[in-house]
C-alpha cells in the first residue's frame, strides 16, 4: 500500500479502535439508552457508524470484483424511525462488529491497487479516496464524541 494511503487507513483504524473503547464499556442497557432529549441512542451511533464504513468500503470493492456484496447495514436515519439491529448486543460485541468491519476494510485493500489517495475510486460517492479515508476517522471520533455526552443526561442507566 502506498505510504500516504497506509497513514490514512492507520487514521482511521486508530479513530475507530479509540471508538471501540468506549462502547466496549457499555452495557445491553446503556447501549439502548433512549435520551429524553430526542437524540440517538449509543447504539445507532455505533451502527451508524459501522454501517457508513462498509457500505462505502463494500461499494468500491464490490465494482473491482463482483463477488464482493454491498453490504448496507446503515439504521434509519431520524430516531423514531430506528430499530435496533441487535437489541441483545452489549457494546462489547457492537465492538467486535465494528473490528469485523474494519477488518473487511482492510483485508480487501488490495483492491486498491494502482489508485492514488487523490484519485476517484469507482464504486464510491467521494471525490477521492483521502476524502473517504479522512471523513471515516472524523465520523468515529464525531459520533462517539455524541455518545460520551450521552453519559451525563437524566436517566442513564449506571450499569
Amino acid at each position: 500500500m502506498p505510504e500516504e494511503m497506509d497513514k490514512l487507513f492507520a487514521a482511521m483504524k486508530k479513530s475507530r479502535a479509540e471508538s471501540q473503547a468506549v462502547f466496549a464499556e457499555l452495557t445491553t442497557a446503556q447501549m439502548n439508552f433512549k435520551p429524553a432529549n430526542g437524540t440517538h441512542t449509543p447504539r445507532w451511533n455505533v451502527e451508524h457508524m459501522m454501517g457508513r464504513q462498509l457500505l462505502f468500503f463494500s461499494q468500491m470493492y464490490h465494482e473491482a470484483d463482483a463477488s464482493i456484496p454491498v453490504m448496507d447495514l446503515n439504521p434509519a436515519q431520524m430516531p423514531p424511525d430506528y430499530k435496533f439491529a441487535n437489541a441483545d448486543w452489549s457494546g462489547a460485541e457492537e465492538a467486535r462488529q465494528m473490528q469485523r468491519v474494519s477488518d473487511f476494510s482492510r483485508r480487501f485493500a488490495y483492491l486498491l491497487d494502482g489508485y492514488s489517495v487523490d484519485d476517484k475510486v469507482p464504486g464510491s460517492r467521494w471525490p477521492t479516496l483521502k476524502a473517504l479515508l479522512k471523513q471515516m476517522d472524523r465520523h468515529y471520533s464525531e459520533h462517539t464524541t455524541n455518545t460520551k455526552k450521552k453519559f451525563s443526561l437524566p436517566g442513564w442507566p449506571k450499569k
